[in-house]
């Protein structure tokens, strides 16, 4: 979250009435203690690398020769590399697009076993596929989110996304790779 403090002073006026100059002032020490609070709030950083395998499915349309763009969901799991931690085996649903072989992006939710949502948004650049997949592609994802234990959940890093198969009823499948770390930070 980032905060903007707009001057609603004229260029002529003069400088601000001691009232005024208090007002701000008490507004700058409720804002250094919020974020000190919040700091503590969200100290618990965690790293994480790991595999989200997913199914896509929605709607694909032909835009020309060679070309398809796809609307709709990326549903399924994260496993993550040591198989332990908040994240591990949380379930994921990822609406979003792919303007297959240029670029794709989106949101995603997460849900642990008892409801607890992370939320975060995606976006994906084409690159040289990979062996053994038809597009891979370099992504970047950001946590801006959650509720429960995710409760103001941040942190940002890179991934890969391959496709592995279309399927002639436009279903495609897939899987991501959270590497190298990225670090979270969620409330305690």
């Amino acid at each position: 979250m980032s905060l903007i403090y707009a001057n609603q002073h004229s260029a002529l006026e003069t400088s601000p009435t001691p009232l005024q100059l208090a007002r701000h002032l008490g507004c700058a020490a409720l804002l250094v203690a919020g974020l000190g609070l919040a700091s503590q709030a969200f100290a618990k950083d965690l790293a994480y690398e790991g595999t989200f395998a997913w199914l896509a499915v929605g709607t694909t349309y032909t835009i020309e020769e060679n070309h398809s763009y796809f609307v709709g969901e990326f549903g399924g799991s994260f496993v993550a590399a040591d198989h332990s931690g908040i994240f591990n085996g949380i379930g994921v649903v990822c609406p979003g697009f792919n303007d297959i072989g240029v670029s794709g992006g989106g949101y995603c939710v997460l849900t642990d076993a008892v409801g607890d949502r992370a939320f975060m948004n995606w976006s994906c650049k084409a690159s040289a596929p990979t062996p053994g997949t038809l597009v891979t592609s370099d992504c970047l994802l950001n946590f801006v989110g959650g509720t429960g234990k995710f409760t103001g959940a941040k942190g940002s890093g890179p991934f890969k996304a391959y496709i592995t198969a279309i399927n002639p009823n436009g279903k495609a499948s897939g899987y991501s790779t959270i590497e190298p770390l990225i670090s979270v930070s969620v409330a305690n």
